[in-house]
């Protein structure tokens, strides 16, 4: 339900979101250009192996070793990695250093390297040991991984990590705090020292946080869930949710704003894919951190290509995103799934409510353009508040009282999502009954509380939740779900109270 204030649902964020905590420790930062060799000191400090290194560093260069035996180079932390020669290498960083530079195949042995480096050095001449390098073994997309060079824990060996962080996540917010200023204030006999307090770094109010309540109807629940589910992935990268968030609502609606211009920036567009029915063979997309799934048709759904594509999607390409779906129809493209949570938006995004806070020389609504235009200006702002807030991680915990049921077109789709509501003992799925029948849904509690379901009731329960698919026959119910599940054959009814059936639901 949306928040209510004397009976009037309240539409601005900020009714329920401003008594949030702040807290940046779950953030984590990923460490660019550590390329550097270095001697680590017992006292806990470390140095390059080779301090003329630090001039290649200096100039934002950067210089390793690959398995190959080549010599690979970059001139900025962004810039394309070159391979070379230890030839050619010297005439590359002579140039770019402007001095003459030497790399040498010796090694100088550990137990004089100061004396051996500063034998190699002076002052027209900076030479580096192919030794004093990383020997790096390959590159691997790895965004759980918070550093470019890192070792592996399996073999030991280094590795390149090709993941970079997109500038929104590399942001490092200040904790809001209070702090009190003194001031005076007149008084008859003079002035009287008063203090006045304020939050100093807290963040500008969002257009976004907004936009995200409109998504989620202006219920607090709704809103909080999404916030965790968008919050802990975009603050740690290894909390990937499990669960498929699915955004339903017409081409009005203004669904699709969330993904193309909130996720994509946030991070990063080489990492955002959105996928359609058009692209049959979906290829090049295991390295990227979210999809978004368009607006799938019924029709494509149905068709064995794009079906076979979809199925083996999931499991070959979901190891480090999270997954949106989109859709103007009340269908996901996907049959193999039971994690996901659905919001259903049924208003237009010109409807969407803005507070006084939002700063308008007059009250009309926003168009969609308008609204783009605001959220673009407010990403920094709105990466700041995520990095700040105080996520849960919620990597296989669906929204419980959602809208799957507005997907759910076909009798199989319903009777699977009653089975598995039933094994999970998912008392939320059936809160329903509670309106129709309060004795039913009390003794359907009390049932669940000792991991029981009684038989006999099953149907009832089924024919209250769906009243469009009404079951007459208990013999005909029960046949459907045993052929969606072994659960419910008929050995394992075993009588409990008074010669009533029921069946035993493990945890």
């Amino acid at each position: 339900m949306a928040l209510r204030i004397s009976g009037i649902a309240i539409k601005d964020v900020y009714y329920c979101f401003k008594n949030t905590n702040y807290d940046i420790s779950n953030n984590t930062y990923y460490i660019q250009d550590n390329w550097v060799k270095k001697i680590k000191l017992n006292f806990g400090y470390s140095f390059a192996i080779n301090d003329k290194i630090n001039l290649i560093e200096f100039r934002g260069g950067a210089l390793w070793l690959n398995s190959n035996g080549e010599v690979c180079y970059r001139f900025s932390s962004l810039g394309k990695v070159h391979t070379a020669s230890i030839s050619k290498i010297n005439l590359v960083f002579s140039n770019f250093l402007n001095c003459n530079f030497e790399l040498l195949q010796t090694i100088p042995k550990p137990t004089i390297l100061d004396e051996q480096n500063k034998k190699l050095q002076n002052e027209n001449k900076l030479t580096i040991s192919i030794a004093q390098l990383l020997l790096v073994e390959a590159e691997e997309f790895n965004p759980h991984v918070e550093k470019e060079f890192y070792q592996n824990q399996s073999d030991g060996l280094i590795y390149r990590n090709t993941f970079k962080p997109s500038y929104f996540s590399k942001l490092f917010p200040a904790i809001p705090n209070e702090v009190n200023v003194p001031t005076f204030e007149p008084t008859k006999d003079g002035y009287k020292e008063k203090s006045i307090s304020y939050i100093q770094n807290e963040p500008k109010k969002s257009i976004i946080l907004q936009y995200l309540y409109y998504l989620c109807n202006y219920q607090k629940d709704r809103f909080f869930w999404l916030i965790d589910w968008l919050a802990s992935f975009f603050k740690n990268l290894s909390n990937r949710s499990e669960n498929i968030f699915v955004l339903y609502g017409n081409k009005h609606s203004g669904i699709d704003i969330f993904f193309q211009y909130i996720i994509t920036p946030l991070f990063g567009e080489e990492y955002s894919f959105s996928i359609t029915e058009n692209i049959l063979e979906i290829k090049n997309t295991k390295e990227k951190l979210f999809y978004n799934l368009k607006n799938f048709s019924k029709k494509a759904i149905e068709n064995a290509k794009v079906e076979a594509s979809l199925q083996k999607f999931l499991p070959e390409n979901q190891k480090y995103a999270q997954v949106l779906i989109t859709t103007e129809e009340p269908i996901i493209p996907f049959s193999n799934i039971d994690n996901y949570t659905v919001f259903h938006v049924s208003t237009a995004i010109t409807e969407m409510y803005i507070p006084d806070w939002f700063n308008r020389l007059d009250r009309t609504k926003l168009t969609q353009q308008q609204l783009i235009d605001a959220i673009a200006s407010d990403l920094e702002n709105f990466a700041n508040i995520l990095k700040l807030y105080s996520s849960n991680t919620i990597k296989s915990l669906s929204f419980q009282n959602d809208d799957k049921k507005l997907l759910l077109h076909t009798l199989e789709d319903k009777l699977k999502t009653f089975v598995d509501a039933v094994k999970r003992m998912d008392i939320t799925y059936f809160k329903s009954i509670q309106q129709h029948n309060h004795e039913l849904y009390n003794e359907l509690q009390k049932h669940f509380d000792k991991q029981l379901i009684k038989q006999s009731n099953l149907k009832e329960y089924f024919n209250i939740l769906y009243p469009d698919e009404q079951f007459e026959s208990s013999r005909t119910f029960m046949k459907k779900l045993r052929d969606i599940d072994d659960f419910f054959q008929t050995q394992n009814a075993k009588p409990y109270t008074a010669g009533k059936k029921y069946f035993k639901i493990s945890n």
